[in-house]
Order: C-alpha cells, then sequence, then structure tokens
C-alpha cells in the first residue's frame, strides 16, 4: 500500500513472504520468513524516480526449529534502492 505525502512524493508499506527450499527441485523445505517494512518513491525530474524499501523479518522458522526467526535460510533486514529514468 502506497500513499500521497508531498509533490512528487509517496509513502507505503510492504509486506513480502518468502519460502526455502533445498536443491533445484524443490524436493526439501528448509524454512520461511514474512517481512514487513516502509516504502519511499520519490519522483525526481520530469522522467526520474528513486524508491527505498526497507524490509525487517518479523516471523519466520526454520524446518525443525522453534525458532521465532529463520536467520539460517534468510537476512533479518532486507534493503533496497531503485534509480530510473523514464525514456
Amino acid at each position: 500500500m502506497t500513499g500521497f505525502v508531498a509533490d512528487r512524493l509517496y509513502l507505503g508499506t510492504n509486506v513480502q513472504y518468502l519460502r526455502s527450499y533445498e536443491g533445484l527441485t524443490f524436493r526439501a523445505f528448509t524454512g520461511e520468513a514474512l517481512y514487513i517494512g516502509p516504502t519511499l518513491f520519490a519522483q525526481i525530474g520530469e522522467r526520474g524516480f528513486l524508491s527505498v524499501a526497507w524490509n525487517r523479518q518479523v516471523w519466520g522458522q526454520e524446518a525443525g526449529s522453534d525458532l521465532r526467526l529463520d536467520l539460517a535460510n534468510f537476512e533479518r533486514d532486507l534493503f533496497r534502492v531503485r534509480a530510473g529514468i523514464h525514456f
């Protein structure tokens, strides 16, 4: 979900659910993670943009483990920066 904040500036929330498997044939499930975090999108000039997102693992589970997060298969934080020009 994203909403207008100011001229050419949008703020939102991102949710990601990821799963991990062993091998190329997905034969063994190894873990899962749920990430939530804020996003920011800014239009730069007439054709440029900048997008920033930060997500933190809030839930996860490694296969065979009772821990609250899966830090064996996934990172604790995800950070993404994208910049581009429309032409």
